[in-house]
């Protein structure tokens, strides 16, 4: 398009008139004036393929020239400053933004300081079709870009890339010796090494490891935006304080509160802080309480850990006191010892840090249910109440009915599998969840703390 010669606008806009009534573009004056040329002059252009321009400017006081087109299938007018090289402003339209078939719509606008338009080409109306016998528009003394490529014919390797617009990239698509920018780009088990996917060096030390990292002993290349996103130094050491509640698998069981069965020898029973004598619960099965089987809420407590990390690997340990178990013979100690592994390379560069492992020690879990029983303690007669299975005669006697604690004692010591995360709020803080199942009682001890990195 050109604002000189009217047939170069002819041939670079065939409807110039047109952008007088163009509501849509913002700023648009609908005028067309001297003092800006550009080139090339095209009435078509193939989609997928780039539109390169070129304008001299010849207004006094124009500072910018500013290029606004709306494409095939657009709702809205894009703006793109142009590039000053000397005398000349350059700029074009990406192949990303010619897919579609139809018409592209587009102004150049020279501005000045103070972004007042000063000189225009207006109303310039190019049809984007699949094949043209013009020429592929190019820079005066340039080769013509390159087009993008079909995204059905797109390789892998370039889809999500500009040449193949609006396609997703395939990540890990590249095999041993391509060329990368970066890791995601190849394989599993490769790395972009100097520009080409390669299997990652074995290391010692980061010094063997030239713009990488030395994970585990093998060199680890961070994509960029990885790089970025970490949260600072590592930190190696972190102590916490955490809050735990357990739940234990409770069994059924039958005459829990009395003498006569199997099960009471497994269980005590509770008023409050007094343990139930069982010689004053009646000498029926049905009547001495019954044991609550499935997941029962039981103990919490409350620990201190420390956790040592070493790349994937880490140890630690928990101090802790608990509460909420049978108000005799139960120890509230809890000691701890846990290993565990991360399941994310290089886990203190990341916010989100699962991992699995093992934990053991000391830390008993009772499981916790109610029950009630027949009790003669305060019966007129207690011998023939303990002796009596009619629930009216009871009545008569003056047996009452207590709703009791029915406690099951766990072991005191334990081991099992451990599981959770870490999420980090910082380099050197961050929440943590943890769940260890604790063995040979069946329990689960889910925590949830506070970590600082030291």
């Amino acid at each position: 398009p050109s604002s000189s010669e009217s047939s170069a606008s002819a041939a670079a806009a065939p409807a110039a008139a047109a952008d007088a009534d163009d509501s849509d573009e913002e700023g648009s004056e609908g005028t067309q004036s001297a003092g800006i040329e550009c080139v090339p002059a095209i009435s078509e252009i193939e989609v997928r393929r780039p539109l390169p321009f070129s304008c001299s400017v010849t207004k006094e006081g124009v500072d910018q020239v500013e290029l606004r087109y709306k494409a095939p299938g657009r709702k809205k007018w894009t703006k793109v400053r142009f590039r000053r090289s000397g005398q000349d402003y350059t700029g074009e339209i990406p192949c990303t933004a010619l897919t579609r078939h139809g018409t592209l719509r587009l102004s150049l606008v020279g501005l000045d300081a103070d972004d007042k338009p000063l000189a225009r080409i207006g109303g310039v109306q190019i049809a984007v079709v699949e094949a043209s016998n013009q020429p592929p528009p190019a820079l005066p003394g340039r080769e013509p870009p390159m087009r993008c490529y079909d995204p059905q014919d797109c390789p892998n390797e370039l889809k999500g890339s500009p040449a193949c617009p609006g396609t997703k990239a395939v990540p890990g698509a590249r095999t041993w010796g391509a060329a990368c920018e970066k890791t995601s780009q190849c394989q599993t088990g490769l790395a972009c090494v100097s520009g080409t996917c390669d299997k990652p060096p074995k290391c010692e030390s980061a010094s063997e490891c030239p713009s990488g990292e030395c994970v585990s002993g093998s060199c680890v290349f961070p994509d960029p935006d990885e790089v970025a996103s970490r949260l600072g130094p590592p930190k190696f050491n972190w102590i916490g304080l955490h809050f735990g509640w357990d739940f234990a698998l409770g069994r059924s069981g039958v005459g829990v509160c009395g003498t006569g069965t199997d099960d009471s020898k497994d269980y005590d029973c509770f008023n409050g802080q007094s343990q139930y004598d069982p010689t004053f619960v009646n000498a029926n099965t049905a009547y001495q309480g019954t044991a609550s089987s499935g997941v029962l809420p039981s103990t919490m407590r409350i620990m201190a850990s420390y956790e040592r990390w070493f790349g994937r690997l880490g140890a630690g340990a928990r101090v802790g006191w608990a509460f909420g178990g049978a108000p005799k013979d139960f120890s509230p100690i809890h000691l701890e010892a846990r290993i565990f592994y991360s399941m994310r390379t290089d886990p203190l560069n990341k916010r989100f840090r699962p991992y699995i492992g093992l934990a053991g020690g000391m830390g008993e879990v009772d499981a916790h249910s109610k029950t009630s029983i027949i009790d003669c303690s305060g019966a007129t007669d207690k011998p023939a109440c303990i002796k009596e299975t009619n629930l009216g005669t009871l009545s008569g006697l003056h047996a009452t009915a207590p709703k009791v604690d029915v406690y099951r004692h766990g072991s005191a010591a334990f081991f099992g599998p451990t599981l959770g995360f870490v999420y980090a709020l910082a380099n050197d803080s961050g929440i943590q969840f943890n769940v260890n199942m604790m063995l040979p009682e069946v329990a689960f001890e889910p925590t949830l703390g506070y970590v600082m990195g030291l």
